[in-house]
């Protein structure tokens, strides 16, 4: 085989290679966690002053993170409503549902996907992008 490939393979199956696999679980363990305590701190943030719109966005950017959309949906809906000037909270929407439209169309869900397309064209003509 020609040399790059050996050297790929080196790197590949190497010490360094074999030392991160071992080490993803935990690091996505510790990611999940620091995630956990971001969450609790925008929670604690958009409870403290319900009227700080770019909490609730940081809130919901955390929980697309955590895969929980439809929670994430709603805390970009909530900014939405205290500042619809805040492209971020706009934009997080349009984000989510751009996935959500993907898989429903690979699952086959025209209904659904339809309705996502839609919402998704409502949030870019809102905000002219």
């Amino acid at each position: 085989p020609p040399s790059y490939i050996v050297d790929v393979q080196a790197l590949v199956d190497g010490p360094a290679a074999q030392k991160a696999r071992s080490r993803a679980p935990a690091l996505y363990k510790d990611g999940e966690t620091a995630l956990g305590k971001a969450l609790a701190a925008f929670e604690k943030a958009c409870e403290a002053d319900p009227s700080m719109a770019e909490a609730f966005i940081e809130k919901g950017k955390v929980l697309a993170l955590l895969q929980r959309n439809p929670q994430a949906i709603a805390a970009f809906d909530r900014a939405v409503e205290l500042n619809p000037d805040l492209s971020d909270a706009y934009y997080g929407r349009i984000r989510i549902r751009h996935l959500d439209y993907h898989q429903a169309s690979m699952l086959g869900g025209g209904v659904s996907a339809g309705r996502i397309r839609s919402r998704i064209e409502s949030d870019l003509e809102a905000q002219r992008i």
